[in-house]
């Protein structure tokens, strides 16, 4: 790598050599779009498939920044902390949010800054594909301006990875309607942060913390799935979608540090073992280190005609109803019913009861009728034998 360079390695989309160009800032009055601050001689493709801009080595004398209305780019990769990308809009660089940068299919790459931050002062929209955000273990990426999304589909934005466990921090607000999936590292939101209304997916040692936001209350818009930990401290959650632990064919535990969680749409728990949270033959489940507020439906699909008792839901105190409790998959479809927060239901010999009060299904078989007219008679004739007995000895 060069020293001192903001370097844009270009490659055609039909899969071309790469073209190192660097970012000299030698020039404060000509920023983003002027050929003379790069090396070589061109600026950045003004596009989102062709070009990645990569931060390299030492901080220049001037700092990039946008300095027009919108741009775009098809990635962008640092590999030093310390830079601060501008958008003003104009060309001197300032605290001002005027320019919208445009970013493409390859994302942007800070898995090599594992120390310091690097800023991205200016609003950013994704374009409408999929595309993934890496920050170094012990690194720090933070987005002041806004977030927002080109097109209509709903890409992915894949935050963090097993080894890229960085933080990530959001404070301006966010109007993606993707997926947002956390598979490493820290989303932390501050002040107006917050995620888009898609759906939110926390795996691994992903961690969502919204102990800094201004508001009392942060509101997931979508889905909230995972195997991951919220952090949300004396404020409280609300869920406006269903809750989906885990993914398709594997169970998830959430774990949510917040004063009270809010289900207005209610849960989807998939079973498919009898070990909580495992991610083979395990069962979904939530755990609230506050208070759990019920609503919605509880959806309850079996992958196996299990039997046991299965710990869906512990916390600190439980309020609200469900409005139904929906059993699905293996034992077939239907309802339980529902008197004082028990809802219960006979499948042949099969007994199925969840109570929100605990947050435990039971799924237990109850012995026929013959069976228990058996063990009765059985009981009935012993005591009348003891009865005889006692009898006979007085008599004598």
């Amino acid at each position: 790598m060069k020293a001192a360079a903001f370097l844009l390695l270009c490659a055609a989309p039909s899969g071309g050599f790469a073209v190192d160009k660097v970012w000299t800032g030698g020039n404060n009055t000509t920023r983003w779009n002027i050929g003379t601050n790069w090396l070589p001689t061109t600026s950045p493709t003004d596009n989102t498939t062709s070009d990645i801009a990569v931060f390299s080595g030492p901080l220049t004398t001037y700092q990039p920044n946008v300095n027009v209305a919108t741009r775009s780019i098809s990635g962008l990769r640092f590999e030093s902390a310390g830079w601060k990308l501008s958008g003003s809009g104009k060309t001197t660089a300032d605290d001002t949010f005027g320019a919208l940068l445009t970013i493409g299919a390859n994302g942007v790459d800070a898995s090599a800054v594992t120390a310091g931050t690097v800023t991205l002062h200016v609003n950013i929209s994704l374009i409408n594909l999929s595309q993934t955000w890496l920050i170094g273990t012990g690194g720090t990426l933070e987005v002041e301006g806004a977030m927002s999304q080109t097109g209509s589909n709903s890409p992915d934005w894949i935050i963090g990875s097993a080894t890229a466990r960085g933080t990530l921090i959001l404070s301006g607000a966010s109007t993606v309607h993707g997926r947002t999936v956390v598979n490493g590292g820290t989303v932390k939101l501050v002040g107006a942060g917050s995620l888009g209304s898609g759906a939110l997916m926390v795996y691994g040692n992903g961690v969502l913390d919204v102990t800094a936001i201004t508001a009392p209350t942060y509101t997931v818009g979508g889905i909230l799935g995972g195997r991951g930990l919220i952090e949300a401290g004396v404020k409280t959650l609300t869920l406006q979608e269903t809750l989906q632990p885990g993914t398709t064919g594997s169970a998830g535990w959430l774990t949510a540090n917040t004063a009270a969680l809010t289900l207005q749409k209610g849960a989807r728990m998939d079973l498919d073992g009898t070990s909580r949270g495992a991610t083979s033959a395990g069962y979904d489940s939530l755990t609230v280190s506050g208070e759990l507020v019920y609503g919605g439906t509880l959806s309850l699909v079996f992958g196996e005609a299990l039997e046991g008792d299965f710990r869906l839901f512990e916390f600190g105190s439980s309020s609200g109803a469900l409005e139904n409790v929906l059993i699905t998959g293996a034992w077939g479809e239907f309802s339980l019913e529902g008197l004082d927060g028990v809802w219960s239901h006979q499948l042949n010999d099969t007994l199925f009861a969840f109570s929100e009060s605990t947050g435990l299904l039971n799924v237990t078989t109850i012995p026929e009728p013959s069976a228990l007219w058996l063990g009765l008679s059985a009981g009935l004739l012993l005591v009348g034998r003891k009865i005889a007995r006692r009898s006979a000895f007085f008599a004598v």
